[in-house]
Formats: C-alpha cells, sequence, structure tokens
C-alpha cells in the first residue's frame, strides 16, 4: 500500500477495544515519534507513558471523559516546552565535531540555536533579536521567524 493509498483509507477512532498494545509495538512507536522533523532537531518535546489507573483516570477527566480516552488501552501525553532545546544542545554541538560537520552548521548549533531560543526576562530579548535578524538579513540569508516566545508558541 503507498502512501496516498494509506492516506485515503485512515479514519479517526473514537472508541477502542480492551486489547493491551503490546509493549515492543508502543517502544517502535515512541522510537519513531522521536525522529520526527522539528525544529533545528533540538527535540523541545516529552513523551509520558500514562501507565497507573489512577494516573489515567485523572488524564481521561482533564480530556472531559470523552470515549477515545476512556476506552483507550493506553495513554501518552505529549508535552512541548521551547525551554528544553538546552536539552539538546549539548549533543548535537558533540555529534556535528565528531562528524566533522562544516564550520556553518557547527556555529548553528553553538550560537544561532541559543540566540533563536532564549527570550529574556519579560522577553526582553525579543525586539532586540528581530531588529538584529532583520539588519543582518539585509546582507546575508539568516533566520528571521520566531524571534520572541510569542511567535514560537505561534508556530
Amino acid at each position: 500500500m503507498d502512501f496516498f493509498e494509506v492516506i485515503k483509507k485512515r479514519r479517526s477512532i473514537r472508541r477502542f477495544t480492551e486489547k493491551p498494545v503490546p509493549e515492543q509495538v508502543l517502544r517502535k512507536a515512541f522510537e519513531t515519534a522521536i525522529l520526527a522533523p522539528n525544529s533545528s532537531n533540538v527535540q523541545t518535546w516529552n513523551f509520558y507513558h500514562v501507565k497507573s489507573a489512577e494516573n489515567k483516570a485523572k488524564l481521561v477527566e482533564a480530556c472531559l471523559s470523552q470515549s477515545a480516552a476512556r476506552t483507550a488501552s493506553d495513554l501518552v501525553v505529549i508535552v512541548a516546552s521551547p525551554k528544553s532545546w538546552r536539552r539538546s544542545q549539548p549533543g548535537l554541538i558533540q555529534w556535528v565535531e565528531k562528524v566533522k560537520a562544516p564550520e556553518q552548521v557547527q556555529m548553528y548549533y553553538r550560537r544561532l540555536v541559543p540566540s533563536m531560543y532564549m527570550w529574556g526576562i519579560f522577553n526582553s530579548l525579543g525586539f532586540i533579536k528581530w531588529i538584529s535578524f532583520t539588519v543582518i538579513g539585509l546582507f546575508r540569508p539568516i533566520v528571521r521567524g520566531a524571534t520572541s516566545k510569542s511567535s514560537i508558541q505561534e508556530i
């Protein structure tokens, strides 16, 4: 089955059977999910596999007791936080150095990623970054979007 056939046959499931999902299927799904494309590969998310019955009940309530949450054998909460780029940056720098990536790539992870994801107290750096990137952009290509916390949240 090709990609377009899959898309045409997809459907939204609202009610599930009680049959549990095998652990290896869940593990493979998580491993695949973390390979999804994301901004600068900084992976600003966390996956929480909710296992305890007590926490599942609370989560179902938070989902307004919808049948999809109520009947699911497994619940996963995905939380994204732009601040988590700090967790990924050291590994990314180490990797680009190890593979001897071009200096521009190394500089991207050392300097541009932090400048894009830091906002300062009360988002004070947002306007400064917007001005800086706009001026630099007059002379050479540079990322111009998402200079403030609110602009990252809109994406």
